[in-house]
């Protein structure tokens, strides 16, 4: 009898604890996560960790591994673990120690063939958009064990209502995401943005960065351990519907530029951005080259770009914030 009551009152605080995750209402943009707290608070108020994720169901919920006690890369067990980020911890052979003594953590997963191979979701949930619009989403995609010689691909994609069964794939920059590969260790920026597709829903809102695919051996191989993968920095930006708001790639007069990338190029903004802004090098293929998150920004403000060693070649300067996205060429 003990032993039954102990297992239900085990059930009942989960099912209490993944409702209390499960979804965010959306205040002020944007929304932000750094993961920094997994190993306190376990997973943050709108995300859930699945398997068994596929185009046209959300996945099975799952748990954090062992309650958000810090996890190494190169772990071989699978299940979705609180790792060190790669940000801080550049060194794809940092020691247990330093992965273990970094405060800044990834939300991640050790594939292994039998978890996660397809099927491993991060899953963030909103309860509705209503009143927002022009939704943009942008984070750090890990690949952190560089001896994992299968590769991931990865989808971000998402999904309406309480209960889905159909997702829709987005566009994503750039454009194809993959962690693992022997020797790769990344952080990459990922850019995604919605259009209108996410504008003022009344309903249950599901964004997910998923594996829908078995992982390939690379290059070269025939097998091989699969990736640790982290998700980092989520920052997800929006417009209220109705707000008062100037778009500004329409104003060309918005920013003056000297200088050239070579060198230095120096941004200086003629007017001000109520929210913050996203300043991006983009190369033509999508491939994010520089990222700076401005606060905020007020007229005369200037921004220096330099130290890129870029090849030669023609580049946009992208400037993404609540106002409106400006963006222009750029010859290396």
């Amino acid at each position: 009898m003990n032993k039954l009551y102990t297992l239900l009152t085990a059930f009942i605080f989960f099912m209490m604890s993944a409702h209390t995750h499960a979804q965010v209402t959306l205040n002020n943009s944007p929304y932000t996560e750094n993961f920094n707290n997994l190993g306190t608070a376990g997973l943050p108020a709108g995300f859930t960790v699945k398997k068994l994720a596929t185009a046209t169901a959300l996945g099975t919920d799952t748990i954090l591994n062992a309650s958000g006690a810090a996890a190494t890369w190169g772990e071989f067990a699978g299940g979705f673990k609180n790792f060190a980020s790669s940000t801080t911890v550049t060194s794809p052979v940092a020691s247990t120690t330093v992965q273990a003594a970094s405060t800044d953590r990834a939300l991640g997963v050790r594939q292994t063939q039998k978890f996660g191979d397809s099927g491993a979701a991060f899953v963030f949930q909103i309860s509705n958009t209503v009143a927002k619009k022009n939704f943009q989403l942008n984070f750090k995609l890990q690949s952190l064990d560089s001896t994992s010689r299968r590769i991931t691909t990865w989808t971000v994609d998402y999904a309406t209502g309480a209960n889905p069964t159909s997702f829709t794939p987005l566009t994503t920059s750039p454009s194809v995401l993959t962690t693992g590969g022997s020797t790769v260790f990344t952080n990459t920026t990922v850019n995604v943005d919605f259009g209108s597709a996410l504008d003022n829903i009344n309903d249950v809102v599901y964004i997910r960065v998923v594996a829908l695919k078995n992982a390939v051996p690379g290059p070269g191989f025939s097998g091989g351990n699969r990736a640790s993968t982290g998700i980092d920095d989520w920052n997800l930006s929006w417009q209220e519907v109705g707000a008062s708001v100037s778009n500004i790639i329409r104003d060309e007069n918005y920013l003056s530029l000297s200088g050239n990338l070579t060198s230095k190029l120096n941004i200086t903004f003629n007017k001000a951005i109520s929210s913050s802004a996203n300043v991006q090098v983009l190369s033509l293929n999508g491939r994010v080259v520089y990222q700076k998150q401005l606060p905020k920004v007020f007229q005369g403000q200037n921004e220096d770009i330099s130290g890129l060693n870029l090849s030669s070649g023609v580049y946009i300067l992208k400037i993404v914030s609540k106002e409106g996205v400006y963006s222009t060429k750029l010859v290396r």
